[in-house]
C-alpha cells in the first residue's frame, strides 16, 4: 500500500512553530509524480493555501524532482527551472 502524507511548517499568531499532518492519502494507482501531484493540488485547494506556499522539504528519490516540478508548474505556469530548485529543501 502506498500512502502520502502531507505536513505543513508554519508560525502561528504568537510566532510559535507549528507542524500539522493535514493529509494522510492512500495512492491507489502507481506511485509517480504525476498521480502524487494531482492528490496534491487537491489538497492545496482544499485547504485554501496555494499562495500561502514555500518551501517543500522532500527526500532524494529522483522521482520527487518530477512531482515537485509538475505541481509547482500546476500552480504557477511561469515558474522558472531555478525558482524550483531553490524552493526544495532536502532532509
Amino acid at each position: 500500500m502506498s500512502l502520502i502524507a502531507v505536513m505543513i511548517y508554519y508560525l502561528d499568531k504568537s510566532f510559535v512553530n507549528k507542524i500539522r499532518l493535514i493529509a494522510l492519502c492512500r495512492l491507489y494507482r502507481s506511485y509517480l509524480g504525476e498521480n502524487m501531484t494531482k492528490i496534491l493540488i487537491l489538497i492545496i485547494q482544499e485547504f485554501e493555501i496555494t499562495d500561502r506556499l514555500g518551501y517543500f522539504i522532500i527526500n532524494n528519490d529522483a522521482i520527487n524532482n518530477i512531482y515537485l516540478k509538475s505541481l509547482l508548474r500546476e500552480i504557477d505556469l511561469n515558474i522558472s527551472d531555478s525558482d524550483i530548485d531553490e524552493r526544495r529543501l532536502y532532509y
